[in-house]
């Protein structure tokens, strides 16, 4: 798990910190490390929306971290709640 930790510190640095519309990112890990997730702000879904079509698609280090083959994710929004 220290790779795929190391991986997702890069990639927030490089590429998800500086993305306009980006806010924050808070990582949560369970006390054996077998359990990463990540929970992340945006300013709206366009933004998130244009992030995973342009950077998060194309950007090396967000291949990478894809390498390790995330699993199952939820986007909410809290209008659509």
């Amino acid at each position: 798990m220290s790779k795929l930790i190391s991986s997702v510190k890069e990639f927030f640095k490089h590429d998800v910190e500086p993305f306009d519309g980006f806010v924050s990112a808070k990582f949560h890990a369970d006390d054996e490390r077998k359990i990463f997730i990540n929970y992340a702000t945006w300013k709206s879904k366009e933004s998130y929306q244009e992030f995973l079509e342009t950077i998060a698609s194309t950007s090396a280090r967000g291949k990478k971290v894809k390498a390790f083959n995330p699993k199952g994710y939820q986007v909410y929004h809290l209008e659509d709640l």
